[in-house]
C-alpha cells in the first residue's frame, strides 16, 4: 500500500538531486557521472519586500528586471554589502506606513504618463476574465494563506521551492525560522508538499475540461514531475487517498505560473484551485512568478501583503557561489578548485567596467554560465546576446566534438534554433516525444538540403539523443522535452532562427521585421526582439529601430510600449545612430516620464559609458534651452539625472550612511530644497522638478531608490516662502504650480501653507484672466464649508466655462480632470460644496472602483478622506450595538416572502435591510439573542451604514443571528460576516476591523494561538499609523472592555491584547477591575495567547 512515506521518498529524491550535465565540461567525467545534491550548490535565499532596500534599484534590460547595489569607489573601507545586510534586517522590523494600493496601471496625465497599462500582451489580459468569475469573499479568504515569491529569470525560484519541500520532508524547522519567519508560511511536521510545475502540463488541460476532481489533477502534476517509477508505484486512487484526509495539511507549490501561455488553461486552473481551497482549511500555497508578470487577483494581486522578492547576490555571495561551483566541478583537482577566487575576482573587477556583467553575476543561472565561459579563456561577454552566443558555441561545440559520428556543429545549432522558434511561435516550453519527432521532420522539410531527407524513425531518435548531449535541450519533466537550462536560451535561439532564416517555412518566407512588427506589444516576444537587434545584422537593427520610431511618432499619445522597447535597446548596448537616439529621447522625455523610464534613466547613468555621457549632455542642453524659453521641457528626465548624481555623491560620503536610521531621512529632497534656494534660474526649476517626480512616485505608489524616507517629508518654511515669492513675481509660475500640485497630492505640503489670503486673492484675479497656473493651484483648495468671501468676483463667463467643462468631463469620465474642475467650481457654487450634493455623488460614481487616473484619483481620495472624517464627527460615539438608523424600505419580493414564511414555520423572526440596492434578511430566534442584540433588533434604526452592517456582522458572528440572506431579483444566497464588514474594512473603520479580525480568528470555531495571531497580523497590516488616532478606537476599547467584564472574557481579552499590540492601549491606563479580569482571562486561556512579554507587562500593571 502506497503511503505518505513512499510519496515523500520520491519527492525528496527529485528535489535533492541536482543535474548539472547542462554545463559543458572539458571532460565528460567532470560532472556527468557524479551525484550532486542540493546542498552542494544551494545558496541561502534572502527574501525581501519589493523595493524595501533603499540601496537597490529595479532596472530593466530587455524585460529582465534586476536589482543591484551601487559600487562605492571612493570609499574602499566601507563594507556596503555588510551595511546593506544590516539595513535589510532593520527594514524588516519597520512597519509599512502605507499599504500598497492595487495599481496595475501606474501612470500620469500627458505630463506624467505610465507605460504599465499599455502592454497588451495576452499574458495579462486573462486577469480581468478571472476577476469576473470569482466572489470577493473567496479572494479575501485565500490571501492569508498564500506566499508569493517573485524573482527574475534564473534567480532560483524553482530551487527555492525544492528547498522548502526538502525542509518539510526533513522536518527542518530551522530553515523555516531562518528563511521564512517573516512570511505567512507556518511550519508543521505533518505537511504533504505537492509540486505543481508548469513547465510540464501534459494531460492537465484535458482533465480540467473533463471537470475531473482537483485531486486527480494534482496526481497528474505529481506524475509529470516524479516520472514513470512513481506512476507505477502509486495509482491515482492511492494518491487521492493520501490527500483525502481532512486533517492532512497540504503545501501546494505552484512554480512557474508565467510559463503558462494558454489563457483558457490559466482560467481553468485558477477556478479549480479556488474551488479546492475553499473546501479545505488546511492548504497553504507557495506561488512563484517572474517579476514582470501580474499576480492573479485570486492570490491577492498586487495587494497581497505576503509578496517577497528573492534578493540578488551581493559581492560576497558571488564569491561564495563561485567557490561552491568550483568545488562541485573540480572535486578531484585541488589546484583548479582553489582557482575560484581569481575567477570571482575577475568577474567583480569586470563588473566595475561593465555594469551588465555585474547584473549577470547577481543571478545564479547567468553567474553559472559566466563561470562556464571563464573556464576557457577568462573572457567575459559584453552583452547578453554575446553571452548566449558564446554559451551556444561552448555547449554545441562540446557536444559535437565528443563523437566523430555526431552531426556537425552548424547542423546542431540550426536544429536547436528551429525547435526553439517552433516552441516560441506556439507558446510552448515543452513538447512530447511524438511532437518533437514531428518538429524535426518539419525542420528537415523546411530546411531541405541541410539534413538527410529520408531519416528513419530510429535516426530521428538518435538525433534527439544527440540534442540531449548538448545539455541545452533535452528531457525536462517526465517524458517532455524542452530547453533545460532556461527559457532565455530558447528566446535567444528563436531570435537566431528568425534572423538566419532557420525557422519554419512561414517565417522563412517573411522578413524578420514583418515577423516582429505585430509582436512589439507582447511581453513574451520582447526578449526575442532585443536578442535579434543585438545580432550582427545592421539592416534588421536599423529596420526595427526605424519602424518603432515611426510608430511612436504616429501614436504620440499612446507610444510608451514602443519607446520603452527602444530605450531597452539603448540599455542593452544596441548600436543606434546618435541622431536616432536623440529622436528616441525626444519621444520619451520631452513632455513625460514613466515609472519604468525613471528606473531606466537611473541605470543608464550608472553605466557611465559613451551612451550615458551623450544622454546627459543632450538632455542637459535641451533642458537649458527650454528654461531659457520660460518652460521646463525635458525637466522630468533632467530631474532623474540630477537625482541619480546626487545619490551617487551622497553614497560617496562615508558619514552619510553611518547609521541604520539614516534610511528614514529624505536626503534627496533636502538636496532638492537647497537647489531651489540657490536663486540660479535653471537650478531652481530643476529643484522643483525633482520634488515633482518624487511626489508623483509617492502618491502613485511607485517604489524606487528616490523614495527613501519620504513618507514624513514636509517642505521647509524657507522653500514655502520662496515659492510664494516666485508665484507673486510670476517666475516660471506654470512649472512651479505643477510641482506644488504634486507635492500637495503627496502630502509634502498643504494648500493652506502655500496659498495665504493675499495669494488667494491674487490667484482669483488671475483665474479671471484665464491664467493656467491659477487654475492649477486653486484646484487644490478646500471644497467644503462656507465659500471664502473676497472683493474679487469671478466673471460669469469663467463660471460658465468651468461648469460646462465639469459636465463634459463627468459624461466622458475624464478621471484625471473631473476632480480639479469640480474644485474650481466649488469656489463660486455653494450648493455643490456638500458631500451630499448630487454632483458629488456623480463624481463618486466616476472614481469608485477605478484604478486608472493616478493624479485624479489622488485628489479624489484626499477629498473623500476629509468627508469620511466629517461624517464620523457627526455620528455619536456609542457602542456599536446602539449606533443604528431606521428601516430603509419595505420592498415586496416573492423570494423574500418565501424566506419569511419558512422562518415563521421554524419559529424564527426576521429583519429586513436594503444594502447597495439588494435586500438582506437576517433570521434569528429571540430566545437565543443577547440583551445587546435585542437592543439592536428592537431599535427600529436600520438605515444602510457601516455601523448597521457592523452590528449585523457582530450578532451574526456571535450566533445571536442564525444567518443573513442576500436577495436579488431572481436569486438568493447566504452571506457571511466578512462580506458585511467589507466596506468598513476598506474604510479602516475600527469596529469593522476588529470584528473582521475576530472572524479571521475563527472565534468560537477553532480558536487557538495561530488563529489569534492571524487576526493580529491582519490588524497590523491593515492599520496605518494615522488610523490609530481615529476617535472610534476609544469606542472599541470601551465596548470590548464591556465584553470582557460582562459578556465573554475570552473575546474581550483577545481584543484588548490586540489593542495593546498595535499600540492603542497602555495596560497602566486600565483600572484594577479590568486588569484583574484581563489577568484572570489570560491565565485561564494561556493556550490562546502565547506572549510572555504581554503577560509580564500585565503582571507588572496589576501589581502597580
Amino acid at each position: 500500500m502506497f503511503n505518505i512515506d513512499n510519496y515523500n521518498s520520491h519527492m525528496h529524491k527529485f528535489c535533492e538531486t541536482v543535474k548539472l550535465d547542462y554545463f559543458p565540461q572539458i571532460q565528460a567525467s567532470d560532472l556527468l557521472y557524479k551525484i550532486i545534491t542540493m546542498q552542494d550548490l544551494y545558496m541561502p535565499v534572502h527574501l525581501v519586500k519589493p523595493d524595501d532596500d533603499p540601496f537597490k534599484f529595479n532596472v530593466n534590460y530587455g524585460g529582465m528586471q534586476e536589482r543591484f547595489v551601487p559600487s562605492n569607489p571612493q570609499n574602499n573601507d566601507l563594507d556596503i554589502d555588510a551595511l546593506i545586510a544590516k539595513i535589510d534586517a532593520k527594514i524588516a522590523e519597520l512597519e509599512e506606513e502605507e499599504r500598497k494600493e492595487r495599481e496595475q496601471e501606474q501612470g500620469t496625465n500627458t505630463e506624467e504618463a505610465s507605460d504599465s497599462n499599455k502592454e497588451t500582451d495576452e499574458e495579462d489580459s486573462w486577469v480581468k476574465i478571472v476577476e469576473n468569475t470569482s466572489s470577493g469573499n473567496e479572494e479575501e479568504d485565500l490571501r492569508k494563506s498564500i506566499l508569493i515569491i517573485r524573482a527574475d529569470p534564473g534567480s532560483g525560484k524553482t530551487t527555492f521551492c525544492k528547498k522548502i519541500i526538502l525542509s518539510v520532508i526533513d522536518k527542518d524547522k530551522g530553515f523555516f525560522e531562518d528563511t521564512l519567519s517573516r512570511t505567512s508560511l507556518v511550519y508543521d511536521e505533518k505537511i504533504m508538499p505537492i509540486l505543481m510545475m508548469f513547465r510540464n502540463i501534459a494531460g492537465i488541460k484535458e482533465l480540467l475540461l473533463e471537470d475531473a476532481p482537483f485531486e486527480n489533477i494534482l496526481y497528474c502534476f505529481a506524475k509529470n514531475v516524479l516520472g514513470e517509477k512513481f506512476s507505477k508505484e502509486c495509482s491515482c486512487d492511492e494518491f487521492v487517498n493520501l490527500i483525502a484526509d481532512e486533517n492532512q495539511k497540504l503545501y501546494l507549490v505552484v512554480d512557474g505560473w508565467d510559463e503558462i501561455f494558454d489563457l483558457e488553461l490559466q482560467k481553468l486552473l485558477l477556478d479549480a484551485i479556488r474551488q479546492f481551497i475553499s473546501n479545505r482549511d488546511n492548504v497553504s500555497i507557495i506561488f512563484t512568478i517572474r517579476n514582470q508578470y501580474t499576480i492573479p487577483d485570486m492570490f491577492g494581486g498586487e495587494d497581497n501583503n505576503d509578496v517577497w522578492d528573492i534578493k540578488k547576490f551581493d559581492s560576497n555571495e558571488i564569491i561564495e557561489y563561485c567557490r561552491k561551483y568550483y568545488d562541485v566541478i573540480y572535486r578531484d583537482n585541488d589546484e583548479r578548485r582553489r582557482s575560484y577566487a581569481s575567477v570571482a575576482d575577475n568577474i567583480i573587477k569586470m563588473s566595475k567596467v561593465n555594469r551588465q556583467i555585474y547584473i549577470m553575476a547577481q543571478v545564479p543561472l547567468t553567474l553559472s554560465q559566466l563561470l562556464t565561459l571563464s573556464r576557457y579563456d577568462g573572457r567575459l561577454p559584453e552583452n547578453k546576446s554575446e553571452l548566449y552566443d558564446d554559451l551556444l558555441e561552448l555547449y554545441v561545440g562540446w557536444a559535437t566534438k565528443k563523437n566523430a559520428n555526431n552531426i556537425s556543429h552548424n547542423k546542431m545549432r540550426t536544429l536547436l534554433a528551429y525547435i526553439a522558434a517552433y516552441l516560441t511561435k506556439n507558446n510552448k516550453f515543452l513538447c512530447s516525444i511524438d511532437e518533437l519527432k514531428d518538429i524535426i521532420r518539419a525542420c528537415i522539410e523546411d530546411l531541405s538540403g541541410i539534413f538527410s531527407d529520408d531519416m528513419s524513425d530510429n535516426e530521428i531518435l538518435k538525433l534527439i539523443a544527440e540534442l540531449e548531449h548538448t545539455a541545452i535541450f533535452g528531457k525536462g519533466f517526465g517524458d517532455s522535452y524542452g530547453f533545460a537550462a532556461h527559457r532565455t536560451i530558447q528566446e535567444y535561439l528563436t531570435a537566431y532562427a528568425i534572423v538566419t532564416q532557420n525557422a519554419d517555412a512561414e517565417y522563412n518566407d517573411m522578413l524578420p521585421l514583418d515577423i516582429f512588427r505585430d509582436k512589439y506589444l507582447m511581453k513574451r516576444w520582447r526578449e526575442v526582439i532585443v536578442y535579434a537587434v543585438l545580432m550582427n545584422d545592421g539592416r534588421l537593427r536599423q529596420g526595427v529601430v526605424n519602424d518603432l520610431v515611426k510608430i511612436a511618432k504616429e501614436k504620440e499619445d499612446d507610444n510608451y510600449v514602443y519607446t520603452n522597447l527602444l530605450f531597452d535597446f539603448i540599455l542593452n548596448s544596441v548600436p543606434i545612430n546618435v541622431e536616432v537616439r536623440h529622436q528616441i529621447y525626444d519621444l520619451l522625455f520631452e513632455k513625460h516620464i514613466t515609472d519604468k523610464q525613471i528606473k531606466n534613466i537611473h541605470i543608464l547613468m550608472m553605466l557611465e559609458n559613451d551612451v550615458s555621457k551623450d544622454f546627459f549632455e543632450y538632455i542637459s542642453a535641451k533642458f537649458s534651452e527650454s528654461v531659457s524659453n520660460n518652460s521646463s521641457e525635458y525637466g522630468y528626465a533632467m530631474a532623474v539625472i540630477k537625482a541619480s548624481t546626487l545619490l551617487e555623491e551622497m553614497e560617496a560620503i562615508p558619514n552619510r550612511v553611518s547609521s541604520i536610521m539614516d534610511i528614514s531621512k529624505p536626503y534627496l529632497l533636502y538636496e532638492a530644497e537647497k537647489i531651489i534656494l540657490s536663486d540660479v534660474e535653471e537650478e531652481v526649476i530643476l529643484g522643483y522638478e525633482i520634488l515633482l517626480v518624487v511626489a508623483w512616485c509617492k502618491y502613485a505608489n511607485i517604489k524606487n531608490v528616490f523614495c527613501t524616507g519620504i513618507n514624513n517629508f514636509a517642505i521647509s518654511e524657507d522653500v514655502i516662502l520662496k515659492t510664494k515669492h516666485y508665484i507673486r513675481e510670476a517666475f516660471h509660475v506654470d512649472d512651479i504650480a505643477r510641482s506644488i500640485k504634486d507635492c500637495v497630492l503627496a502630502g509634502f505640503v498643504s494648500f493652506e501653507k502655500i496659498v495665504d489670503d493675499e495669494l488667494y486673492r491674487l490667484l482669483l484675479q488671475k483665474l479671471n484672466e484665464g491664467e493656467g497656473y491659477a487654475e492649477t493651484l486653486l484646484s487644490l483648495g478646500t471644497v467644503r464649508g462656507e465659500i471664502k468671501e473676497y472683493d474679487i468676483d469671478i466673471s460669469s463667463e469663467i463660471k460658465d466655462k468651468y461648469r460646462e467643462r465639469l459636465k463634459k468631463e463627468i459624461t466622458e469620465k475624464q478621471l484625471d480632470d473631473i476632480i480639479y474642475t469640480y474644485s474650481i467650481c466649488t469656489i463660486f457654487d455653494k450648493d455643490i460644496r456638500n458631500y451630499k450634493s448630487s454632483i458629488w455623488k456623480e463624481i463618486q460614481s466616476c472614481y469608485e472602483g477605478k484604478d486608472e487616473g493616478d493624479i485624479g484619483k489622488a485628489r479624489y481620495k484626499q477629498i473623500n478622506d476629509i468627508d469620511i472624517k466629517e461624517r464620523m464627527k457627526l455620528e455619536p460615539v456609542l457602542p456599536p450595538l446602539l449606533r443604528n438608523e431606521s428601516l430603509f424600505s419595505n420592498l415586496v419580493n416573492p423570494i423574500a416572502e418565501e424566506i419569511k414564511s419558512v422562518a415563521l414555520k421554524e419559529g424564527l423572526e426576521v429583519l429586513e435591510f436594503n444594502f447597495a440596492k439588494s435586500l438582506y434578511i437576517a433570521r434569528f430566534a429571540r430566545k437565543n439573542i443577547s440583551i445587546d442584540g435585542i437592543g439592536f433588533v428592537d431599535s427600529g434604526y436600520h438605515f444602510e451604514s457601516i455601523s448597521t452592517k457592523n452590528n449585523l456582522a457582530y450578532l451574526y458572528r456571535r450566533g445571536d443571528i442564525k444567518n443573513v440572506i442576500k436577495i436579488e431579483e431572481t436569486d438568493s444566497s447566504e452571506v457571511n460576516p466578512k462580506e458585511l464588514l467589507r466596506e468598513g474594512v476598506q474604510e479602516n473603520e475600527p469596529f469593522s476591523l476588529v470584528n473582521y479580525a475576530l472572524t479571521m480568528a475563527n472565534y468560537d470555531v477553532a480558536l487557538n494561538k495561530d488563529s489569534v495571531r492571524d487576526g493580529l497580523d491582519f490588524l497590523i497590516n491593515q492599520i496605518k499609523d494615522k488610523d490609530l488616532f481615529h476617535i472610534e478606537w476609544q469606542g472599541v476599547l470601551a465596548w470590548w472592555t464591556h465584553v470582557l467584564l460582562d459578556i465573554d472574557d475570552v473575546e474581550g481579552m483577545i481584543v484588548l491584547y490586540w489593542l495593546y499590540r498595535i499600540g492603542n492601549l497602555s495596560l497602566q491606563s486600565l483600572d484594577a477591575k479590568v486588569l484583574n479580569s484581563l489577568s484572570r482571562a489570560y491565565r485561564n486561556n494561556s493556550h490562546v495567547i502565547e506572549d510572555s512579554v504581554f503577560f509580564e507587562m500585565l503582571h507588572i500593571s496589576e501589581n502597580d
